[in-house]
Formats: C-alpha cells, sequence, structure tokens
C-alpha cells in the first residue's frame, strides 16, 4: 500500500514537470517566433534600402512542430 502512494505521488510529481515544462516550451515557441518576424521585417528593410524595392511576397511563418 506505501508503494503505491508512493508511486502515486510520483506521478503527481511528474505530471507537475510536465505541466510546466509545456508552459515553457510554449512561452520559448513565442519568443522564437517574435524574434523570426522581427528579423524578417529588418531583412525587408535591409532589402528596400539596398534595392529600392519593397518585397511584394509576405513572408510565412514556418512553424517547426
Amino acid at each position: 500500500m506505501r508503494q503505491m502512494r508512493e508511486y502515486k505521488r510520483e506521478k503527481t510529481a511528474l505530471e507537475s514537470q510536465v505541466s510546466d515544462l509545456n508552459r515553457r516550451a510554449t512561452f520559448h515557441d513565442d519568443h522564437v517566433k517574435l524574434i523570426d518576424a522581427w528579423f524578417a521585417q529588418l531583412i525587408d528593410e535591409i532589402s528596400v534600402m539596398v534595392v529600392g524595392i519593397v518585397p511584394t511576397t509576405p513572408r510565412e511563418f514556418i512553424s517547426v512542430i
């Protein structure tokens, strides 16, 4: 019976860790997407300054699963 309670405690602790890691991964993914958008905008602005032509096709974000 004690071992079963210990397994339940361990299961609860591991589920908590998984939940925390999922939250942190989502937070990290959001930051990566923001940085990607910023770099895309920076590249577009540099190309406008160098070439003088505004890019006509919008950049699409590639989501990594």
